[in-house]
């Protein structure tokens, strides 16, 4: 009745779709796929083939000769290997990037799937004069460059100075890269020292071939998002519609770090306030699980005995730090105490317990890297 179901309803939402849906091809080609799977295992993981590919980026079919698979993101083929804004409520609305480009220019970077859920939002919030809203998704792509020698790489690309003294940790700005006219900020999911550039969507295929260039006697290699589950686990990072959602909290999810209580009035302070006074139910916790050849995966449940005390939210295999680990909520009462748990993998019931800091570089020395 007021425009908020309580919980994340997204996938009821007819914005989960874009225009890239509207089309014959498209509806017959799925809707026979699930039909014909009306009675068959879902797996994690699986990638199934209808309606696809329907939209591709300039390096597609560069990607593909490199042996990528591809997952599907909003309609778009996206890699996966190489073989915080509220609502009233106070409950999350996004974990939105907000750039100051100018001052009155901002740069929104959020996820791609919800591009048509966030302009509407957007829309239902402008004021009635004096603001703006601009979708430029289609118009922008880029790569995110990261390890130990993305600052040398950048270096030998750019125009400007990227020391770390001159660009530091979360700076973006907008500078020449090579031949393109680039935004660029000092942010990795990775945990290690990256930047994310990028570019007019014209320019995107000719980026990737300067990168390689200067990157070949770095060993720089393509990775997919299969790499991306895995590393920003082992730095507890979460992602919108995993970890962070429309029924979580900021205080429950560890987002109130970014909520500015003291600038005033804003949509869903009462609410959020109300829950940095009350405390959460869950919190956000980052376990290591017993696993052997399965990771726990989205949905597993946690348990003490015969109480459930929480449920993963994703899940995956550390390569470097050698530990299947897990995002996950659980009852503030328990997080505390932090005991041993029970994580049904498979309907396997393994051991698993709460890792009081990230396992790798816990103290992000490699994230903020300041030796040049």
């Amino acid at each position: 009745m007021d425009g908020d179901p309580g919980y994340d309803v997204f996938g009821m939402d007819v914005a989960r779709f874009g225009s890239y849906a509207a089309n014959d091809r498209y509806l017959r080609s799925m809707t026979a796929q699930f039909y014909a799977r009306r009675f068959v295992m879902a797996y994690p993981n699986e990638e199934l083939p209808a309606g696809r590919p329907l939209k591709t980026t300039p390096c597609y079919d560069s990607f593909r000769a490199e042996g990528a698979q591809f997952t599907v993101n909003w309609g778009l083929e996206v890699p996966l290997y190489f073989a915080p804004m509220l609502g009233p409520a106070g409950r999350l609305k996004d974990d939105l990037t907000v750039t100051r480009l100018a001052d009155d220019r901002f740069w929104l970077t959020g996820s791609y799937d919800l591009q048509d859920w966030h302009q509407r939002w957007f829309r239902g919030h402008l004021p009635e004069i004096g603001v703006s809203v601009r979708n430029i998704t289609d118009d922008w792509m880029g790569f995110s460059v990261s390890g130990p020698a993305s600052r040398t790489i950048l270096r030998t690309l750019a125009h400007d100075d990227v020391s770390n003294g001159a660009f530091p940790f979360l700076a973006v700005r907008q500078m020449d890269v090579r031949t393109a006219q680039a935004v660029v900020g000092r942010i990795s999911l990775t945990g290690e020292l990256g930047y994310e550039i990028v570019v007019p969507t014209n320019r995107h295929r000719t980026l990737l071939v300067e990168l390689r260039e200067a990157g070949q006697e770095y060993g720089l290699r393509l990775v997919g998002d299969r790499a991306v589950d895995s590393l920003p686990l082992e730095k507890g990072y979460g992602i919108w519609s995993a970890e962070f959602r429309q029924d979580y909290t900021p205080r429950m999810s560890g987002l109130d770090r970014f909520v500015a209580f003291d600038k005033g009035d804003f949509i869903g302070r009462e609410g959020a306030l109300r829950e940095r006074a009350e405390g959460p139910k869950q919190r956000h916790v980052l376990l290591e699980v017993d696993a052997g050849d399965a990771d726990a995966v989205k949905d597993d449940g946690i348990w003490i005995g015969e109480r459930m005390v929480g449920f993963v939210t994703s899940g995956a295999y550390g390569h470097h730090v050698r530990k299947s680990l897990a995002l996950a909520y659980v009852d503030a009462d328990v997080a505390e105490s932090q005991p041993e748990f029970t994580v049904f993998v498979v309907g396997e019931p393994l051991s698993a317990r709460i890792l009081s800091e990230v396992p790798y570089d816990p103290k992000g020395a490699r994230l903020r890297d300041a030796t040049a």
